[in-house]
């Protein structure tokens, strides 16, 4: 069964060595796992990076799994992703599965403030106005685990969508939905 912070979530038993943190868009995954990487000296595997070739194409399926269980075979690490479909390996491995299931509203206004902070701090975007508001209205209408699996882009798998794909590993799975879950489960690591 998963766990929810707000309904009492186990503190881990040991410090966790190996956490993975998944989430829809807009959850705020790579902030929290870059947090709880300075605060542990875990190394942070933002899974974006992986997605694709150094000549800009995308991964395979068989590609991104092979990566994902070499990944999981290091000895300590927090992972950090969308993704579901390619990501068995880490998830099998962690010791803790860290869900951040942000309302939906504060996902997408998440997503365009992060666009507008890039574009403001004058950083390179990775991506333009129409995909960011495209990003924003996925956040609003999260896909089930079937169409999440059936696509070759990545969509913002919904609350039932996560529940599925981690149902193997929900014992170890803590889902925290408000920043005062987020901030209790981080102090107890």
């Amino acid at each position: 069964m998963t766990q929810s912070a707000s309904t009492g979530a186990r503190s881990p038993r040991s410090t966790p060595k190996k956490i993975a943190v998944i989430g829809g868009i807009g959850s705020g995954k790579s902030r929290y796992a870059q947090k709880l990487g300075a605060a542990s000296g875990l190394p942070v595997l933002a899974l974006d990076a992986y997605r694709y070739r150094p000549d800009g194409q995308r991964r395979d399926r068989a590609d991104l799994e092979r990566i994902a269980a070499e990944l999981a075979s290091g000895p300590a690490w927090i992972s950090e992703g969308i993704f579901l479909t390619w990501t068995s390996p880490l998830l099998e491995a962690a010791d803790v599965i860290v869900w951040l299931d942000t309302p939906k509203y504060l996902a997408a206004y998440r997503t365009i403030g992060r666009w507008l902070a890039d574009r403001r701090a004058d950083r390179t975007l990775t991506y333009g106005l129409a995909k960011c508001v495209r990003l924003a209205w996925s956040a609003l209408r999260p896909h089930d685990l079937a169409a999440v699996q059936a696509s070759s882009k990545n969509l913002n798998p919904s609350p039932a969508a996560i529940r599925e794909a981690t149902a193997a590993w929900s014992e170890k799975v803590i889902r925290l939905r408000w920043r005062a879950d987020a901030a209790s489960f981080f102090g107890a690591i």
